[in-house]
């Protein structure tokens, strides 16, 4: 049974059990509790193509005290070669168990978020039957550190040391404040 056929199966059943038995009911908190608990045992990992969005660096970087790291991702690469693209929407997405297939139903409630993000240029990992949790990925797939422009030397020298004990070349890179507009411009640095 694929990731995808675990979480379309737990909507299918409760429809299914709805169907069946007319007098079947449940308060509208109960069934939300009851996803929210499944939700909770998916794991979601969420990348980006845009390491150098100002809101992405003071929304998910600690406004700038923290840094990011890059990887390579192509369709053959462990881990991240399992990222898909989400999708953004005005409307909320419309979710047929009876007539779509599990796949299609997993990537509309994890794979759609609203239009006002796709700044983010946000891919994603799902991983429904391992859960979440710590993930351990090949060494050599680390290609870059960027630092965030008020990030503290003490930390940047922690990261180094990090990098320098996993035994495979990694560039590191430097954010900093345009001087000219509201940007982040990232440069390397040795």
């Amino acid at each position: 049974m694929t990731d995808h056929d675990v979480a379309a199966n737990a909507v299918s059943e409760l429809l299914l059990a709805q169907k069946a038995n007319r007098s079947f009911s449940w308060e509208r908190e109960s069934i939300r509790d009851y996803f929210d608990a499944e939700f909770e045992k998916i794991g979601l990992y969420c990348l980006s193509k845009k390491p150098d969005n100002i809101l992405m660096w003071s929304h998910y970087a600690n406004y700038h005290y923290g840094y990011c790291l890059q990887f390579e991702g192509t369709n053959y690469t462990p881990f991240f070669g399992e990222a898909q693209p989400v999708k953004y929407k005005r409307d909320y997405p419309v979710v047929d168990c009876m007539n779509m297939s599990n796949e299609e139903q997993v990537d509309l409630v994890f794979l759609t978020k609203f239009r006002d993000w796709s700044y983010e240029n946000e891919f994603r990992v799902i991983h429904i039957q391992k859960g979440p949790g710590l993930r351990e990925y090949p060494a050599e797939l680390l290609k870059g550190v960027i630092f965030g422009l008020r990030m503290e030397k003490k930390e940047k020298d922690q990261i180094r040391e990090w990098v320098g004990r996993r035994g495979h070349p990694v560039k590191f890179y430097q954010a900093f404040q345009s001087k000219s507009r509201f940007a982040i411009e990232i440069s390397e640095i040795k």
